[in-house]
């Protein structure tokens, strides 16, 4: 559309909100038992040194009409991940999917739940989560605060098990996350170092990347290249599990809840 203003002509694009979404808080322990699928997508947190984790894991059964359904699970997992450069963390991750998924409801839930938290309880409980929202063909989780990497390894947080469940086939695919925290940059270091290998910070602490980062997790992805992954199968029983992370951070796949 098209107004003119002062013998100017200013064209509007249409906006597409993002679309809240309840999420239904499991109590820790009574997720229904299915045989999962698991992948770990590994990358570097901008900002921290060690290993940041995203988990991803999917069971599937048999939706209320008898059509076959895939419940999603998801966990950040800073524990292995510690700061370098000031605070360091995750508020948001985000599924950018080639075309919107079917989301469904689960008939083993009360309710028609679609979109789930699986609430811990315990000292080392992980962070909650506060919304979903959708966009298009665009997911969003959000966190009620950032989970965050630790001062020292092995002391970083990670979040309460979350997802949804769709009739979308599943694949591998990328997920973009949205930093947290106050990044603090170093003074340039010298290209090279004594014997011309790559400098390190200068602070002598492990190089820290400052790109975003690609991470690849268990999407629901339809008839895609790669879709309904076989080669990571997990028969882990509780779908998609109440163990905290930082157990199996190395490596590409989860081996247990």
């Amino acid at each position: 559309m098209l107004a003119l203003v002062g013998g100017m002509s200013i064209g509007f694009a249409t906006v597409t909100l993002a679309e809240p979404l309840p999420l239904a808080h499991i109590p820790d322990g009574q997720m229904p038992d299915l045989k999962s699928k698991a992948f770990n997508g590994n990358f570097a947190l901008e900002g921290a040194a060690g290993n940041a984790v995203i988990r991803s894991r999917y069971g599937n059964d048999v939706g209320g009409d008898g059509q076959k359904i895939y419940v999603f699970g998801y966990q950040v997992d800073l524990t292995n991940a510690y700061e370098v450069n000031g605070a360091a963390g995750i508020s948001a991750i985000t599924l950018d999917l080639p075309k919107a998924a079917e989301i469904v409801a689960w008939p083993k839930l009360p309710g028609q739940v679609k979109f789930y938290v699986i609430d811990e309880d315990g000292s080392n409980k992980g962070v909650p989560l506060t919304a979903a929202e959708i966009n298009g063909d665009k997911i969003t989780f959000r966190f009620a605060t950032p989970v965050s990497a630790g001062k020292t390894p092995g002391s970083g947080e990670h979040s309460q098990w979350f997802g949804f469940v769709s009739a979308t086939r599943p694949g591998n695919g990328p997920v973009e996350v949205s930093p947290a925290g106050q990044i603090v940059k170093p003074p340039a270091a010298p290209s090279t170092a004594a014997g011309g290998k790559p400098a390190d910070n200068q602070n002598g602490t492990a190089a820290v990347t400052s790109d975003a980062p690609t991470i690849t997790v268990l999407l629901p992805l339809g008839d895609q290249p790669g879709g309904d992954q076989k080669s990571n199968k997990q028969k882990n029983g509780n779908l998609p599990g109440t163990n905290s992370g930082g157990t199996n951070s190395s490596g590409t796949t989860s081996t247990g809840n």
